[in-house]
């Protein structure tokens, strides 16, 4: 079979109930897109309950219509349904703050006391089938975030599924979900969940990384995990990098039983290469993006510091630890750039913890820093575009998107030298634009900001548009080898 005409296929991608969406949400879109170019009817889970309104004085097509637009707007916001119950938002009343914590306590319990006894199986009973067929003029599909929506055919209630898959998880019993759903053909996770299903329907299972059990380990959420994991060995699986997939039969070629070769079904798996995450309406025009990377230094909130075309190094990930952005700012800070007039560049929210607060603090004393905080796309592709170079300096990585897409771009990158990296440097020509760099060398991150050669750019506006036209050969070459690898292992016995 050449495509999956008429196949109905369920992604269950609790992601994409996040706030923002980074990562597997990328790989998620992508995994949409390819399913929608080989014909498969796609939909899509959500958590939210359709009980929970009351919409029983509607008829059935209005109900449809106005739940979907619940559906949207949770996808927009976030699904905080189990955080922050009373949020109160005065800090000076402390006592109530306090009190909210007891409430957020109390209800957190009564909830997980209810997942414990409720039932863990998902069937026709307690499941909703919702065609989404208000996609005329909808307003969020002019959202950004949400015009992936365009490629699902509906949404299917799995009620309370987030929760429910993080709470099951950690429970020494009953810590699995099962999921019986007759009509549909294939179900894919976009990530790891602790979920089960008949063979008739088979499951194929996403792992991106095993971190949670190699850095900064937290029993609840490595126990978590590694339960998720576990259900993995019995399903087919999506890795997407090969050392992922090392890592992840290095911990569990024991279990023989789910490893022989007498099923097929279940040994089932494939390394698919995920698609590039940059975006380009316009593959022509550069000046287009010189102007939105203007509106992206308007947008700054903390220096007067100009964002210039070939001016900057940049840094595109989520701040944390693993990421290793303080060794960037300490080596630039070390360095002859910021005197030189060049600039560091960090996209990524902050978080409120001490790892975040000393990047704000060292960004606050230095006006050669920039962060931009979580961006657009649009934006995020001008900043690659303009960039003189990527850096990403992580620790451990499960494959590391931020290097593929600049190496797509043929925009030059500096990585660390983590296995992950180490393949996007072993594809096609890409050793021509990536060198690895050990992240303990101090020396070797800071000789980076005093490279002179990199500052050389002899015609800006060719060097654009020469990334623009690599970027989208490579962008399809990867699409259509994704393509090609996710159709042999669905259609895999």
């Amino acid at each position: 079979m050449n495509n999956l005409t008429g196949k109905k296929i369920l992604l269950i991608s609790p992601e994409f109930e996040k706030k923002e969406h980074r990562g597997i949400a990328s790989y998620s879109k992508s995994l949409i897109n390819t399913l929608n170019i080989l014909g498969a009817e796609v939909w899509l889970s959500t958590s939210i309950n359709p009980k929970n309104f009351k919409l029983n004085k509607f008829n059935n097509n209005s109900r449809d219509y106005i739940f979907t637009t619940y559906i949207l707007r949770n996808f927009y916001e976030g699904n905080e349904n189990y955080k922050n119950y009373f949020y109160i938002k005065n800090r000076y009343l402390k006592f109530l703050n306090k009190l909210n914590v007891f409430l957020n306590f109390i209800c957190l319990t009564l909830k997980l006391l209810k997942t414990l006894f409720s039932s863990n199986v998902y069937n026709e009973k307690n499941c909703k089938e919702i065609k989404f067929i208000n996609k005329e003029d909808n307003p969020y599909l002019r959202i950004e975030k949400l015009s992936f929506i365009k490629g699902i055919r509906g949404f299917v209630s799995l009620p309370n599924l987030s929760f429910k898959s993080e709470a099951t998880s950690r429970f020494p019993f009953r810590n699995k979900m099962k999921i019986n759903l007759n009509r549909f053909d294939y179900f894919i996770s976009t990530a790891p969940i602790n979920l089960i299903t008949n063979l008739e329907t088979p499951i194929i299972q996403t792992i991106h990384d095993l971190i949670p059990l190699e850095y900064e380990p937290n029993l609840s959420n490595l126990n978590s995990f590694y339960n998720k994991l576990l259900l993995c060995e019995n399903s087919k699986r999506i890795f997407v990098s090969e050392i992922t997939k090392s890592k992840f039969h290095h911990i569990f070629n024991n279990n023989k039983k789910y490893f022989s070769n007498k099923d097929k079904k279940i040994n089932s798996e494939s390394v698919i290469i995920q698609s590039p995450s940059l975006f380009f309406e316009e593959y022509k025009d550069f000046n287009i993006y010189n102007r939105i990377l203007n509106s992206v230094s308007s947008n700054k909130t903390i220096n007067a510091n100009q964002i210039q075309p070939f001016n900057y190094f940049l840094f595109n990930a989520s701040i944390d630890s693993r990421k290793n952005v303080l060794l960037l700012i300490e080596c630039f800070l070390n360095s002859e750039a910021q005197r030189n007039g060049k600039i560091l560049v960090i996209t990524g929210k902050m978080k409120n913890d001490k790892y975040s607060k000393k990047i704000k603090n060292l960004i606050a004393n230095n006006y050669g820093i920039i962060s931009t905080g979580y961006i657009k796309e649009a934006f995020k592709s001008a900043l690659y575009l303009n960039a003189l170079c990527l850096l990403s300096p992580s620790i451990v990585e499960g494959f590391g998107i931020p290097v593929l897409d600049a190496c797509c771009l043929g925009l030059n990158c500096f990585a660390s030298d983590c296995n992950s990296h180490k393949e996007i440097q072993k594809l096609f020509d890409f050793s021509s634009y990536l060198d690895i760099y050990s992240p303990i060398s101090v020396a070797k991150w800071t000789y980076i900001f005093n490279n002179k050669s990199i500052f050389n750019v002899s015609d800006k506006g060719d060097t654009i548009l020469n990334r623009l036209s690599r970027y989208q050969r490579f962008d399809k070459k990867i699409k259509d080898e994704f393509k090609a690898k996710l159709l042999n292992l669905i259609n895999e016995d």
